[in-house]
C-alpha cells in the first residue's frame, strides 16, 4: 500500500480509529483491511479503514460482520431523522383528515336529524352508520352526501312516517353510500 493511499484513508476517517473512536496523538494509527488480505481483501480505499494499534491487533485476520463506519452512522442517522419527519408529517395530515371527517360527520348528522320530527331518534339512527359515512367521505364529497340524505328522506317519506321514518331513511342512505362506494 502506498503512503499516499494510507494518508487518504487517515484523512477520510478524520485521523480517528473507526472501531473505538480514539484519535491521534493519544493512539498510534494504522490502516486496517476490513476484509483481511488473508481472506482475499484488496488494497482498495473501500476496504481500508483507520484503526488504532490495539484495535487492529485485536481484530487481526478475522472478518467483522457488522463494521459500522462513521459515514454509515451519519447516513443512518440522517435516514432515521428523515423517516421520523415523514412519519410525523404523515400523522399530522392524518389528524387533519380525521378532524375534517369528524366535523363533516357532525354536520351531516345534524342535517339528517333536522329533517325529522324526533331529532334524538334520528341522531341515534345516523350514528349507527357513522363508520360507513366516514368511509364514504374518503371518496364522496360532503355535499353529495347531503344530497343523498335529501333523496333518502324524500323516498322514504312516501311510505313511512313518524318515529320509524328516520330508521328507514338511514337504511336507504346506507344503501346509497354502499352502492356509490362499490362503483369506485
Amino acid at each position: 500500500m502506498t503512503k499516499k493511499l494510507r494518508f487518504e484513508v487517515f484523512k477520510r476517517d478524520n485521523f480517528t480509529c473507526r472501531y473505538c473512536g480514539r484519535k491521534t496523538p493519544d493512539v498510534i494509527l494504522e490502516v486496517d483491511h476490513v476484509i483481511p488480505k488473508s481472506k482475499g481483501g484488496k488494497d482498495e480505499i473501500e476496504n481500508l479503514v483507520t484503526s488504532c494499534f490495539e484495535c487492529n491487533r485485536g481484530k487481526g485476520g478475522t472478518l467483522l460482520n457488522n463494521v459500522m463506519l462513521e459515514k454509515d452512522i451519519h447516513n443512518e442517522t440522517l435516514l432515521l431523522a428523515e423517516r421520523e419527519m415523514q412519519l410525523a408529517e404523515y400523522n399530522r395530515i392524518r389528524e387533519k383528515i380525521k378532524e375534517r371527517e369528524d366535523l363533516e360527520i357532525y354536520r351531516l348528522r345534524d342535517y339528517f336529524s333536522d329533517l325529522f320530527m324526533y331529532p334524538g331518534y334520528a341522531i341515534d339512527s345516523f350514528n349507527s352508520i357513522k363508520p360507513l359515512v366516514r368511509t364514504a367521505l374518503k371518496k364522496i364529497s360532503y355535499i353529495d352526501i347531503m344530497e343523498f340524505i335529501d333523496l333518502a328522506y324524500e323516498v322514504t317519506s312516501k311510505n313511512i312516517s313518524g318515529t320509524y321514518h328516520n330508521e328507514a331513511a338511514v337504511k336507504y342512505l346506507a344503501g346509497i353510500l354502499r352502492n356509490k362506494l362499490n362503483e369506485e
